[in-house]
């Protein structure tokens, strides 16, 4: 089944190497890029066929590589954290700070590069 796409462009590229010599004079040079074309197609094709065939050889019979670990289960390692909604509320006011803080800041930079 891989080797179906290589097949399929290699006769696209004999057909069309088969009508450079059938076609008139004006066209071979616009022919001639798209036989190029197609034969780079069929060159990458079949390498990337036997990459694949390189990276499946072994299946049948033991596997050639390992997947990966995960270093962490996220579903194991949940940690749920408890607040009040004091907590909530004392968290937000200083993110609100910080963020005034930083506008602020901004602010002074943006009018120093305006002057």
């Amino acid at each position: 089944m891989g080797h179906i796409p290589t097949i399929v462009v290699g006769c696209l590229a004999s057909a069309l190497t088969a009508l450079y010599f059938i076609l008139p004079a004006a066209v071979h040079f616009t022919v001639l890029v798209f036989i190029s074309a197609a034969w780079f197609l069929v060159a990458i094709c079949w390498l990337a066929q036997k990459s694949a065939d390189y990276m499946h050889r072994g299946e049948g019979h033991e596997h050639v590589h390992e997947e990966k670990k995960k270093l962490t289960n996220y579903n194991n390692n949940q940690q749920t954290l408890q607040m009040t909604s004091s907590q909530i509320t004392q968290a937000k006011s200083e993110l609100n700070a910080d963020l005034d803080s930083l506008r602020s800041s901004l602010k002074n930079k943006d009018e120093r590069l305006k002057i």
